[in-house]
């Protein structure tokens, strides 16, 4: 993991879990500040929090979780051979949990009611919040760009996107 390292206004945090996060401090102040504050810290224990009391913007990458999140992994008999999941066994033990194909099943589901892809939803639910300036995703395909694009037109209410936070954070 590098924060900051001699880039100033930047700050750079790569976890274990290889997902990452950078931010875009308004001033050299700030973003030693963030730095300090990012060390151990993820997304889920407070670095969105972090991002708006320091009035940066988070420019989540990998938002779709490797994969994960488009609905293609509903249980482990879905993981293929050749496939990430399959020959990353950090990222297996860190995704492929019964909480987690729990929280994919929801995620399609509720996506299946409002009409989108579950890759859709878990890309709107995170572009719906302030804090988010925007998003790096991982597209191969054209398709995948023009899906993940039209995130940014589903139509999710508050009681939706709260009941996907809480999802997330059970």
């Amino acid at each position: 993991a590098q924060l900051g390292g001699d880039r100033p206004g930047l700050v750079h945090r790569l976890d274990r879990d290889t997902s990452g996060v950078m931010v875009v401090a308004k001033n050299e102040a700030a973003r030693l500040s963030l730095a300090r504050q990012f060390k151990d810290r993820t997304v889920e224990k407070g670095l969105m929090q972090i991002c708006s009391r320091q009035g940066v913007g988070l420019i989540p990458y990998c938002p779709q979780a490797q994969g994960f999140l488009t609905g293609k992994y509903r249980s482990i008999k879905d993981i293929r051979k050749g496939t990430r999941f399959a020959d990353n066994a950090h990222l297996k033990k860190q995704y492929c949990t019964p909480a987690n194909f729990a929280r994919v099943g929801k995620l399609c589901s509720m996506a299946g009611k409002i009409g989108c892809t579950p890759s859709q939803l878990a890309l709107r639910w995170l572009l719906r919040k302030e804090v988010v300036s925007s998003a790096i995703i991982g597209a191969r395909t054209a398709q995948q760009i023009r899906e993940s694009a039209a995130a940014s037109d589903v139509k999710v209410s508050n009681a939706q996107l709260n009941e996907l936070s809480r999802m997330w954070t059970s």
